[in-house]
């Protein structure tokens, strides 16, 4: 007996975010194409002497093409449990500087121009701290010092080489499992009311204007003490969905700020309500760090969007990034971006 083809329907507003969201990464995608079109047109010009012009029967009337003045092209140096850097915890400072300059080497040898390094893994730093104690991933235990800045040193050297140096925030993850140690100055501790424990990680929670205005005095005192290129975000949506032992998605523990909310009059919906939470904060970390420092770059990693149609849309969705309505970020995709542990 033969089967009849399964039919699967999308709601109107499902219909309307696929299509929005499979024109934005089309025309994204197109754009490598064009700068390298625009980079041949510049070089052939250049080439060309007094005489020797391209025919121009060849060439459309309508031809335009302008040189690309810069591509972006980076490297991603994970620090949370010492993936990219440190190999390991509690090197020498000698051997970090070896690492750091090897990783350099390494973007210098691949024609990059940009490195976006993991300065804040989980409300933690990975720089002479500010607001946050020192990661264990350094050191081995949190709140552990040491005489080398790590940001400090990155910075320095890749500027020598002409590199430019995007400091990456978690702006939510406050915690993560793989990490053995917590000190007494971790945001955990001092400030519990704002921070929630989320199946084996514990969140900032995005809708607490409080858990925002932390993140962002983090990133500004980042901006303030050190000379970076950029501002570059990772994870600035919710966390991925935990199950329950029956295999049902647990809601992020945001219950009372929702209440409060909807006690307000509030009448957008809970989804929605999270995603403007996000909104607000991404836009208000931008107008903050571009007062601090004007010409600085704001990234918030779109990349992620190539997901949805592997994962789903619907997952991609239900971590509340407002990708298809609104974009923050200075940068269209895709960014040639390389990471050092797939190399």
């Amino acid at each position: 007996m033969s089967s009849k083809p399964q039919k699967y329907f999308l709601s109107n507003r499902r219909q309307k975010l696929l299509l929005a969201l499979v024109l934005v990464l089309s025309m994204q995608a197109l754009a490598p194409l064009k700068a390298t079109a625009q980079l041949m047109m510049g070089s052939r010009k250049k080439a060309e002497a007094p005489g020797e012009q391209t025919n121009p029967s060849r060439r459309s009337k309508k031809e335009t093409f302008q040189q690309v003045e810069r591509e972006f092209r980076a490297m991603w140096i994970a620090t949370v449990d010492n993936i990219d850097f440190p190999s390991q915890k509690g090197l020498s400072q000698d051997q970090q500087k070896q690492e750091l300059l090897n990783i350099l080497d390494l973007a210098e040898s691949l024609r990059l121009n940009a490195i976006i390094f993991q300065v804040r893994p989980m409300a933690d730093a990975i720089y002479k701290p500010g607001l946050e104690p020192w990661s264990e991933f350094l050191t081995g235990k949190m709140g552990r010092s040491q005489e080398l800045d790590p940001l400090e040193f990155l910075v320095a050297e890749a500027h020598k080489r002409g590199i430019l140096v995007h400091a990456w925030f978690n702006p939510y993850r406050a915690y993560h499992p793989a990490a053995k140690t917590m000190s007494d100055d971790h945001v955990s501790k001092i400030h519990p009311e704002f921070v929630k424990q989320y199946g084996r990680y514990m969140w900032l929670d995005p809708t607490d204007p409080d858990a925002r205005d932390w993140s962002m005095k983090v990133i500004s005192d980042v901006v303030r003490r050190y000379d970076i290129d950029g501002v570059h975000f990772d994870d600035y949506f919710y966390p991925y969905k935990e199950k329950d032992a029956a295999g049902r998605d647990i809601e992020f523990p945001d219950d009372k700020n929702w209440q409060a909310y909807q006690t307000s009059g509030g009448k957008l919906s809970r989804d929605d309500w999270r995603r403007e939470n996000v909104n607000v904060f991404i836009e208000s970390v931008g107008r903050e760090i571009k007062k601090i420092k004007p010409g600085i770059y704001r990234a918030a990693n779109r990349l992620q969007a190539a997901v949805a149609f592997r994962l789903q849309l619907n997952f991609y969705l239900a971590r509340y990034p407002d990708l298809v309505n609104r974009t923050h970020d200075q940068f269209g995709l895709p960014n040639r971006v390389q990471r050092v542990g797939l190399l």
